[in-house]
Formats: C-alpha cells, sequence, structure tokens
C-alpha cells in the first residue's frame, strides 16, 4: 500500500508473487545461456548484407536499470548495406532490458509491415528473444502481450524471418539505440538518410 499506493486481494497477491518466481527463474536460465554464449562464439562475426532480393533490418534495445529507461533502436538496409529507413526511440518504464529488445523488434516488425515491404530478416542480438518468439523457450509473464503481437505480424509474413545474430554483426542498431539517451522526448523518430551522429558507425561497418 505504501509502495505503488494500490490495495490487492489476496489472490492477486499470491498469484503476481507466482508470476515474479516464474519471471526470475527464467532470468537466471537467461544468464547461464549467455554465459555460454559468450565463451563459444567467436567475437569476430560482422555484419552481412542480405540477398538482393531480400531486406535486412537489425534491431537492438538499451536499458537503464536505474531509471527504467530505455531506448529502441532499428536498421534497414538492401543487400548493398545502403540505408532504406532506421527508427529510434525513447521508451519509459522498461522492466529490463529484454523488455526494450522486444519493443524495439516488434515496432520495427510493424513498420515494415506498414511500409508493405516483403522478404525482410530482422535480427536481434538477444537470444532469448528469438528463442521466445520461436516457442523454443517459456515466455516471461510480463512478456507476453508484446510477444504474441509479433507473432501475430509474423503469421501473417510468411517471409518475415527473425533470426539471432551475436552483437558484433549489430553495432549500428546498438549504436542508434544508445542515441536515444540523449533524447528530450519520447516521440519516434524516423530517417531515410543517414543522420550525421550514426554516419561514423555506418561508414566503420562498411570498411569491415
Amino acid at each position: 500500500m505504501l509502495f505503488r499506493g494500490n490495495e490487492y486481494e489476496i489472490s492477486e497477491t499470491v498469484e503476481k508473487a507466482w508470476e515474479d518466481i516464474e519471471e526470475w527463474q527464467c532470468r537466471e536460465e537467461a544468464k547461464v545461456e549467455v554465459v555460454k554464449k559468450t565463451t563459444t562464439e567467436k567475437p569476430d562475426r560482422k555484419w552481412l548484407p542480405p540477398a538482393p532480393t531480400w531486406l535486412k533490418c537489425n534491431t537492438d534495445g538499451s536499458w537503464e536499470k536505474e531509471t527504467d529507461q530505455g531506448g529502441a533502436g532499428w536498421i534497414t538496409r538492401d543487400h548493398t548495406g545502403s540505408l532504406l529507413w532506421a527508427g529510434a526511440k525513447k521508451m519509459v518504464g522498461m522492466g529490463s532490458a529484454l523488455d526494450s529488445e522486444a519493443e524495439a523488434l516488434k515496432w520495427a516488425i510493424c513498420t515494415m509491415n506498414g511500409f508493405r515491404y516483403k522478404r525482410v530478416i530482422f535480427e536481434t542480438d538477444s537470444l532469448v528473444l528469438q528463442k521466445m518468439i520461436r516457442g523454443e523457450e517459456e515466455v516471461w509473464p510480463r512478456m507476453r502481450p508484446i510477444i504474441q503481437d509479433i507473432q501475430s505480424v509474423l503469421s501473417r509474413q510468411s517471409e518475415y524471418v527473425v533470426e539471432y545474430y551475436p552483437r558484433s554483426g549489430n553495432k549500428v542498431a546498438d549504436r542508434i539505440a544508445k542515441e536515444t539517451a540523449a533524447f528530450t522526448s519520447i516521440v519516434p523518430k524516423l530517417y531515410s538518410i543517414v543522420p550525421v551522429w550514426l554516419n561514423p558507425c555506418m561508414e566503420a561497418e562498411k570498411l569491415l
């Protein structure tokens, strides 16, 4: 009552406690998986362009534990590595880094679908998120609505693919997500040309 100003029934409190336990267990399992992943992956995997008839959209999320603020960033490029669209937005009320990752992916998928792009590969550096979407890992209770939204769009777009790719090949999307910390508004931003602050990162990736 003192913490939130809300009063709950006993049954609601018990149900919430079990949901928190389930989410905590999932997080602990995710930590173990991250440790395994970082010790077995090659650190030098770079971004690769898609086939000529496909587009590739890289997504990433940032999160500040102290403020629960997050950032969503994504970038869609063609087979030449040229920018088609990029998106960046500041978010509030993010409960975890995975929340931000999922919001970024959802926004990117919905935007590409709204623009009527076909044959898009969406790359995320969150292996846990990819597995939840594919039904290979149990979905955290608080993540169910957004995972269902993502799955709903994917079910209607047979040529949309969500793949996992390590952070070393997702640097541009990561840069976009982190830039949102400097935003003074939560209004989403869409870019059809490379913004000045992103250009060095884009050029560095082209050289690689």
